[in-house]
């Protein structure tokens, strides 16, 4: 097992990122459709309430933008593997450019949500156990 890239190959911490960032946004994804389709009185994806899963959307919500603080840091840090022999200057850039804009939707997602939520005066109670200060008056 190669933990880190190659001039040929990622590394596991870098697939690993990829597919944790993979799987919080699905999950995401789900929840959010879920909660905004029940009634605060119904329950959905095996017994949960809308509060519930409003909670759990804003817990992982952070948990998000630390993967991703994390994700982007490792990007930054590390080699990538060489690009394929095939790829055109042009192709590289367009590259480039697409994986610019996901990171900026990776970063704007989670902290338009804080920020909305915030503003809102709901706050945040990560995983209904620590209640964070909001720091928007």
């Amino acid at each position: 097992m190669q933990w880190k890239n190659s001039a040929t190959t990622y590394g596991t911490i870098t697939k690993t990122f990829h597919w944790l960032v993979f799987l919080i946004f699905a999950n995401q994804y789900i929840v959010a459709f879920n909660m905004l389709r029940i009634a605060s009185n119904e329950t959905a994806l095996g017994g949960f309430s809308q509060g519930t899963l409003y909670n759990w959307h804003k817990s992982i919500g952070l948990i998000a933008l630390l993967v991703i603080l994390l994700r982007y840091t490792w990007r930054k840090t590390t080699r990538l593997p060489n690009w394929a022999d095939t790829l055109s200057d042009r192709e590289k850039t367009l590259i480039h450019w697409y994986e610019r804009l996901l990171y900026l939707a990776m970063f704007i997602m989670p902290i338009s949500g804080y920020l909305y939520v915030m503003s809102g005066g709901y706050g945040v109670h990560f995983f209904s156990t620590v209640h964070l200060p909001n720091p928007i008056p």
